[in-house]
């Protein structure tokens, strides 16, 4: 899930929608979100989701939410995306020439936990494929292995395997 949000209360429907959906087996990944915020974004803040942050090439990506509630993090800043081809923005050229919304070439550069959510299910996806392992072993092996690195608020980091 490369979105989320708050709420006043905890929210039952979501909650309950998520539930069913791991009853069947389906491992929940989310986004903790873009507001340099302890605050819980859901669904990322949901017991049994596992909620990733977003990390720049020196730490903690400076916009990432944080908590005890955040499971692993990932590289989130300055991510390489593909993105509609021939497509230019409205926004006006810089002072260099440089226009920050032309992507007529089909790629973009992005950052946010949205971007680092996909990179700890590639590589949970990774070990299930090769390896066979269910999900939940996938995540033993990946986010809850004590030999790994962990950093505390932001959990365990994933890099690209």
């Amino acid at each position: 899930c490369s979105f989320g949000g708050y709420v006043l209360d905890e929210p039952l429907l979501m909650k309950t929608t998520i539930r069913h959906i791991q009853d069947k087996g389906v491992l929940v990944v989310a986004s903790a979100g873009n507001d340099a915020s302890s605050m819980p974004s859901y669904p990322a803040g949901l017991n049994d989701v596992l909620a990733v942050g977003a990390l720049s090439p020196t730490g903690p990506a400076y916009f990432t939410n944080w908590g005890p509630w955040v499971d692993a993090c990932a590289p989130g800043y300055d991510v390489l995306s593909a993105f509609f081809r021939d497509w230019n923005g409205p926004a006006p050229k810089g002072p260099t020439g440089e226009d920050p919304d032309d992507f007529s070439d089909g790629w973009a550069v992005w950052s946010g936990t949205s971007f680092a959510s996909p990179v700890v299910v590639g590589n949970l996806a990774r070990l299930m494929m090769a390896d066979g392992a269910t999900n939940k072993e996938a995540v033993d092996r990946l986010i809850n292995n004590f030999s790994l690195t962990v950093i505390p608020n932001l959990g365990t980091i994933v890099d690209f395997l």
